[in-house]
């Protein structure tokens, strides 16, 4: 366990429970109508990155949190996230809207960058809280 994720561990559970509510909000605001949904000024696939980044990113800190060693937590993240997004793509159907492999592309990307981008803080935090600086 990272010496700097203590904290994590202390909060487990607001972790998971912020995480619960993260995802059912993803799961609804995902399956909205096609005709309600609102008109933004952004691309559909970078909504599509940066909602899974904010997923991946609270599904690692909780497994975090949890103390999930590093390497099963990554798999974790990475086959739960592409899981959902491939089950929220074919679900969608349901309520007027089509699923696109270019959207599910854009989830599991924005997933795996959260993991990577996470994991090296961590590992930086790890570092510097052992006192030794890390080569940059």
């Amino acid at each position: 366990m990272i010496p700097s994720l203590a904290i994590l561990q202390r909060r487990k559970h607001l972790a998971l429970s912020i995480c619960v509510i993260l995802w059912v909000f993803a799961f609804i605001v995902s399956h909205v109508p096609a005709d309600r949904l609102p008109k933004t000024h952004v691309g559909d696939k970078y909504l599509h990155f940066v909602g899974f980044f904010g997923l991946a990113i609270a599904l690692l800190l909780t497994l975090a949190g949890y103390n999930v060693p590093r390497l099963r937590r990554v798999v974790v993240a990475i086959c739960i996230t592409a899981g959902y997004a491939a089950f929220d793509e074919a679900t969608q159907a349901l309520v007027n809207r089509h699923a696109a492999f270019s959207d599910w592309l854009a989830d599991v990307c924005g997933a795996l960058l959260a993991v990577i981008v996470l994991e090296v803080c961590f590992s930086l935090l790890g570092k510097l809280r052992r006192g030794s600086a890390p080569n940059i």
